[in-house]
């Protein structure tokens, strides 16, 4: 929300102090005008420690950067960047090519410190006649533009005309500039008042400039802040008339009525738009939450969000291979010819092979996620992405997000149950997939938040998992997944025997290390063979009456069992796996919902991770240094991702891999993985049908496995026979030099690149 944009000179430290207690919405710090030749220097060293040292709150911080035409605007970029304003301002901008210059210049500078692309946004300061004539070329010169502001007391001067309080001078220049930041979709502010004194002036011309269609007004006085703000704000009659424009559309709907009147007036469809507009103004303004969120169509949620071009749009993956939400909103994106998007999404499942025509016909070009089905990640490494696919864990996705390092324009919440207010849970309705905990960090953060349900209940909905105060827009939709996809009826446990040999001396190795015992905790997969696993611990712990703390994960009936059989006192649950599940984190209070920043975030301040005593996990591959490779086969293409893997493996007491020793005739373990998902520094124990090995760095344990009898091997002995079992396997080829996806570790850093192949 922009009412007010406040100009502080950047040479000014009292002012600059001060800032964020003035009532402006934004703040433009200026390092161009309000600055001597002589003291550029001074002001730009004077606002990076403002910037460094203060919290403005609220308020957005723009920095009005000197003419691209003079030698001072880059340094001014290099010294401001790394604070990272929300939002620079150019001035004297005269066509698009000025602005594909900045643009150019910040995509750069972000790459160079690690800020995400694009997330610094451009208002294009208009205070020549070229650029008034420019205005729409200029409005849709970047992805970054986030608006037009008009500057009078340049532009007349470039005009050769006078300047006056009335303002007949600039009238053209007023309205060409609203019509086209209009026409491009983006706000539009109207230049400062400069009378100091003149209240009663002030007031006339800031009313003048809202009739004709600006957004808000610059101040160069904290005196006309309030002012300002009260004129761009909606008033209690127009709220009351907004609201009721639309309770008068739902009695005539309710009535089936076709003709809808109000006060003796029809009401057509600018009414409605005015409407509209002044109760989202209402809902941006602290202290209003008269907003009516619920769209008619999913069209309409994304336009009113403000999708664009070059955005970074987010969703969740609680619905997993039933998810109709994504294909939903990118086909429509499609439709509204938006292109250059990024997917952040916590996983990407074979049902969303529609984003690959997505991704051919420009609508998508950048991916982020932490896991990638066989199925389209095999088509994903030929190469079909712009842009290198990052890879991040359920952990350090939450972490990033949050923190500001992963920036999201829209989040996009699949929501089983939603009120109009944007209230929701995964908890009930026809699509329900238990927990939401993916979402939580989305919500949080997203400049926008939309809410998709197939599920509108009564408001409010007291259960919920996200509330209101997060959510922008809500639609509902004939359905947001297919159940089938979503979750399974019944997890069953394995028939193979050798599965269930694995299993078996995971559970005795556990046993044997000491953890199992009471106040025990305890992760695993849904796979059959972590099932298998936690069966065996199950017959282990009931026989010994241990009592264990909680189960964590993704969890499935088969924990939800060992709950209910007293084996744990609780379940922290990120995402429910069957309809068992999904009952129980329903009906039961010790089945506790779980944010993914709760589960494993490496910043929070602990997390379930942090105490869990013992995980069991799969690989691809783990090779002798106990490197796990989770996210690609033996040709390099991509069949998977972390997830949680990295997360708890590091911190689990004890991490467990239990995979067979030879797979479809290939070796589990090899010299070197294809991939590092996992660093072996995590690993503690791998577990076969023909032994378990032991890190070498834990010396401890292996003595504790040796004393319970346990088949202890060195892991290159498990190699050595493995090659005696298949026969040595054609070596590893990199096909190409093209990097298609980005392993970030935990810690944010590169962990390893995966190449593509043809």
């Amino acid at each position: 929300m922009r009412r007010t944009m406040l100009f502080l000179p950047s040479n000014n430290p009292n002012m600059l102090i001060n800032g964020g207690q003035l009532g402006a919405d934004s703040l433009i710090f200026d390092l161009e005008d309000a600055v001597s030749p002589d003291e550029k220097d001074a002001a730009r060293e004077l606002l990076k420690n403002t910037l460094e040292s203060l919290d403005f709150g609220k308020c957005e911080r723009i920095v009005r950067i000197n003419g691209l035409d003079t030698d001072y605007w880059m340094e001014d970029l290099r010294a401001i960047l790394p604070l990272r304003p929300e939002t620079i301002m150019p001035p004297k901008v005269s066509g698009a090519a000025y602005i594909h210059q900045l643009d150019e210049a910040l995509t750069a500078l972000e790459a160079e410190l690690g800020i995400p692309s694009g997330s610094t946004k451009i208002l294009a300061l208009l205070e020549t006649a070229a650029g008034i004539e420019n205005a729409y070329e200029v409005a849709c010169a970047s992805p970054r533009m986030t608006g037009l502001f008009l500057g009078a007391e340049d532009l007349t001067a470039d005009l050769h005309s006078r300047r006056t309080k009335e303002g007949s001078e600039i009238l053209y220049a007023r309205g060409r500039i609203v019509c086209a930041a209009r026409a491009a979709g983006m706000r539009v502010y109207d230049t400062p008042f400069t009378d100091v004194q003149d209240l009663e002036g002030l007031e006339k011309d800031a009313a003048y400039a809202r009739g004709l269609g600006f957004s808000g007004k610059a101040c160069i006085s904290p005196a006309h802040v309030g002012i300002v703000n009260r004129i761009f704000s909606p008033s209690e009659a127009e709220i009351a008339y907004a609201k009721d424009v639309f309770a008068a559309i739902a009695e005539a709907k309710r009535k089936g009525k076709g003709a809808i009147a109000l006060r003796g007036k029809m009401i057509d469809a600018p009414i409605v738009q005015r409407a509209r507009t002044t109760l989202e103004a209402a809902s941006e303004i602290e202290g209003w939450i008269t907003l009516r969120k619920l769209c008619e169509t999913l069209r309409q949620a994304m336009e009113q969000a403000g999708l664009r071009d070059g955005m970074t749009i987010s969703f969740h993956h609680h619905l997993r291979n039933g998810d109709y939400v994504l294909n939903m909103v990118l086909d429509e994106a499609a439709k509204m010819g938006v292109k250059d998007l990024t997917v952040n999404a916590s996983s990407v499942f074979d049902c969303y092979e529609p984003m690959l025509d997505h991704i051919r016909n420009g609508v998508v070009t950048g991916l982020e996620t932490d896991y990638i089905a066989p199925g389209i990640g095999r088509e994903l490494s030929k190469g079909i992405l712009p842009k290198p696919i990052i890879f991040r864990t359920h952990g350090s996705r939450p972490a990033d997000i949050l923190s500001g390092r992963s920036l999201i324009d829209i989040a996009f919440i699949a929501a089983p149950a939603s009120d109009s207010m944007g209230n929701c849970s995964g908890k009930y309705g026809p699509s329900a997939c238990g927990s939401l905990g993916y979402a939580f960090a989305d919500a949080m953060k997203a400049k926008k938040v939309v809410v998709i349900t197939d599920h509108l209940m009564d408001y409010p909905l007291t259960d919920a998992s996200i509330t209101e105060d997060y959510v922008d827009y809500v639609v509902n939709v004939p359905a947001i997944g297919d159940p089938l996809g979503i979750v399974s009826g019944t997890t069953r446990m394995p028939k193979d025997p050798i599965a269930l040999k694995i299993a078996d001396l995971a559970a005795q190795a556990i046993d044997a290390s000491g953890l199992l015992k009471d106040g025990f905790s305890f992760q695993t997969g849904a796979g059959g063979a972590s099932l298998a696993v936690a069966e065996y611990l199950k017959q282990i712990m009931l026989r010994k009456n241990i009592k264990g703390s909680f189960a964590l994960g993704g969890i499935t009936g088969y924990i939800v069992g060992m709950l209910e059989a007293g084996c744990f006192a609780a379940i922290q649950d990120v995402q429910c796996f069957d309809l068992k599940a999904v009952e129980s984190i329903r009906e039961n209070p010790k089945h506790m919902e779980i944010t993914a920043a709760q589960y494993a975030s490496p910043d929070s301040k602990s997390t379930a991770a942090s105490n869990l005593d013992v995980v069991v996990l799969g690989a691809t591959e783990i090779d002798t240094d106990f490197n796990v490779n989770v996210h690609t086969d033996s040709n390099g293409r991509i069949i998977g991702g972390s997830g949680g893997h990295t997360d708890v493996a590091e911190e689990a007491k004890l991490t467990v891999i239990v995979a067979p020793l030879t797979r479809a005739r290939m070796s589990i373990v090899v010299d070197k993985v294809i991939t590092t998902s996992t660093p072996g520094s995590s690993v503690d124990l791998l577990v076969t049908q023909y032994g378990i090995a032991v890190n070498p760095a834990c010396p401890d344990l292996k003595q504790k496995l040796a004393a319970a009898r346990l088949p202890v091997k060195d892991i290159r002995e498990l190699r050595k026979l493995a090659l005696q079992i298949n026969g040595p396997a054609a070596a590893y080829v990199r096909h190409s030099d093209r990097v298609v996806a980005k392993v970030m570790g935990r810690d944010g850093k590169l962990q390893d690149e995966i190449y593509a192949v043809e």
